[in-house]
């Protein structure tokens, strides 16, 4: 029996019961260690949940200086507004501003977590004692870094981001350009 190294151990399986017969028990190593991996998707989700509420708490921190920027800013959005520039163009200047600040942090942080994960998988850094590699047979922890996840992270993060900077953004437009200029 010829198979390659990436074959599915559901068709391995397959074969070898064919070849032995009904009589043998044939188990695969998906099987034998289902409980870690079931425990390591759990792990993987509330590591998303977890890194998704530390998203949203920053987020807070671009809203608020979206916010301080719109106040400080007040005199110089109402001389665009009175020279023509419509609350819908506003919007988008604040959306924008938000959105490349929450950008760089994603992309900042994205590349970070990656570089951490590389080194962390690179030099084995995180290790299981000699009992417990020797009945999952690995070593060291990988950290598997995959673009399906690293999107997520991404979209996630400026979903968030996109509606904290919504509220700063229409503040900036509603501002009367009379008004502001009076008080300012």
């Amino acid at each position: 029996m010829a198979t390659s190294p990436g074959a599915d151990p559901s068709v391995v399986h397959g074969r070898i019961e064919e070849l032995v017969g009904a009589d043998a028990l044939v188990t695969d190593w998906r099987r034998g260690n289902r409980d870690i991996f079931a425990a390591l998707r759990l792990q993987k989700w509330g590591l998303f949940l977890v890194l998704g509420l530390i998203v949203l708490v920053s987020t807070f921190n671009i809203a608020a200086a979206l916010v301080v920027m719109v106040r400080e800013r007040g005199r110089d959005t109402a001389v665009l507004a009175a020279l023509g520039l419509g609350p819908r163009r506003l919007r988008g200047v604040f959306l924008s501003c938000g959105l490349c600040l929450g950008a760089a942090g994603t992309g900042l942080g994205l590349l970070l977590g990656s570089t951490v994960s590389w080194l962390i998988t690179r030099y084995e850094l995180v290790r299981f004692d000699p009992g417990v590699a020797e009945i999952y047979f690995i070593s060291s922890v990988p950290f598997d870094v995959r673009a399906l996840d690293l999107l997520a992270v991404a979209g996630f993060s400026l979903l968030v981001v996109g509606l904290a900077c919504w509220w700063p953004a229409r503040l900036a437009s509603s501002l009367e350009p009379a008004r502001a200029l009076h008080w300012e």
